[in-house]
């Protein structure tokens, strides 16, 4: 399972002008591995997809963090 995960998490993509739904539910199931190294969770999201916002990098509240990203940055896997 581990090695699984680990394969997942190296091969998201960080180029491209959206993110799939499909992609940040993969970041999702891999981010106990960021959080293990200490970063917030928008921390981590941005550090992964190479996205500049300071809102989300520096903010702590997880829940907001996701909405935030499901709004700004997520778009359907159906187009």
């Amino acid at each position: 399972m581990l090695a699984a995960l680990l394969r997942d998490y190296r091969s998201l993509s960080t180029k491209s002008s959206g993110i799939s739904k499909k992609r940040y539910d993969t970041w999702r199931t891999t981010y106990v591995f960021d959080a293990l190294k200490n970063q917030r969770y928008g921390q981590a999201f941005c550090n992964r997809f190479k996205i500049t916002d300071n809102i989300l990098f520096f903010d702590t509240d997880s829940d907001f963090c996701h909405r935030y990203i499901m709004k700004n940055y997520i778009h359907d896997d159906k187009k």
